[in-house]
């Protein structure tokens, strides 16, 4: 497994709030602290290592979360003898993105099918622009910590919500889930094993605080992002989209949840919901904006080798 030892700090890097949390990762999953920081705070200031440390964290060994619209998800099914030459020719798919995108990206692919009587692989594959992967290390190591790996924010979120679907008698697959960002908002399906699609647009939470005519402008991308995604899976899967889960600091706001449950035709929750189905979780802590923080902490062995980039 990545983590270097029992302790591992799992930072989610917001544009507007660093949140992170501390925990002791054996034998079970013990949070040892949280808590989150304003990322103006921490780089204003003279040195802001120092500034960091003054939240106490005992350990620099970090995993590092954070959403951007440059990130791009892709689905492929290739035929190859074995795994070795699957990657091989999923690397050259990968260059043709590259090229055609004008940017270099960081990939990472998970296995998610194989047919060994056919030769047929699948896999799905998620990228991070290059240069914006870097400058969020970068950050890291300014900050004084030690980064081990890379989490999409996407994937700490499905982890964790499958996670707590899993333990729940009322869980359903698949879901719509929406990470409600300060500046930005992500809009994803996925089921227990894949996530089939995801948009992320630069329009946040923030923007509920400004004027009417921003109001407006947010509802609207968060309508059209919804109806796109529930559109999209009824027409590729031919069966209904029944639940939508929501998490991030836009859940904070009443009108956000209201607007959802009123326009959204799903059945919808937040992540504060499914508390109880993960005994690990402090009872004072708001799992809607810890959300990717905690799905880091559940990165497996498997995700290691397939999904996640180590450092």
């Amino acid at each position: 497994m990545f983590y270097p030892g029992n302790r591992i700090l799992s930072v989610d890097m917001g544009s507007h709030t660093y949140k992170y949390i501390e925990a002791k990762m054996k034998p079970d999953i013990k949070i040892l602290r949280y808590g989150f920081v304003e990322k103006e705070q921490l780089f204003q200031a003279d040195k802001p290592a120092r500034e960091w440390r003054k939240l106490g964290c005992r350990t620099r060994d970090t995993i590092l979360s954070y959403k951007h619209q440059s990130m791009i998800m892709r689905e492929f099914t290739l035929t190859a003898r074995d795994s070795f030459q699957f990657r091989n020719k999923l690397q050259e798919e990968i260059k043709q993105y590259q090229i055609d995108l004008k940017d270099e990206f960081d990939f990472d692919c998970l296995m998610q099918f194989v047919d060994k009587d056919t030769g047929l692989y699948q896999a799905t594959t998620a990228g991070i622009s290059r240069g914006v992967n870097r400058d969020y290390i970068n950050k890291a190591y300014c900050l004084g910590l030690r980064p081990k790996a890379v989490d999409f924010q996407v994937s700490a979120g499905f982890r964790l919500i499958n996670r707590a679907l899993e333990h729940s008698e009322a869980g359903s697959f698949p879901y719509l889930m929406l990470d409600l960002g300060y500046e930005s908002t992500m809009v994803g399906i996925a089921d227990k094993d894949n996530i089939f699609a995801l948009k992320t647009v630069p329009a946040g939470c923030r923007l509920i605080a400004e004027s009417a005519s921003e109001n407006e402008y947010y509802y609207d991308q968060l309508s059209m992002l919804c109806i796109e995604m529930i559109n999209f899976y009824m027409t590729r899967h031919h069966k209904e989209l029944m639940q939508g889960i929501f998490f991030g600091g836009g859940s904070c706001f009443p009108a956000v949840s209201a607007f959802l449950r009123e326009q959204i035709p799903l059945y919808w929750n937040d992540l504060n919901n499914y508390i109880a189905y993960l005994p690990e979780i402090p009872d004072d802590m708001d799992l809607n904006l810890y959300a990717n923080c905690l799905g880091s902490l559940y990165w497996n062995d498997r995700e290691q080798e397939e999904w996640g980039v180590e450092l």
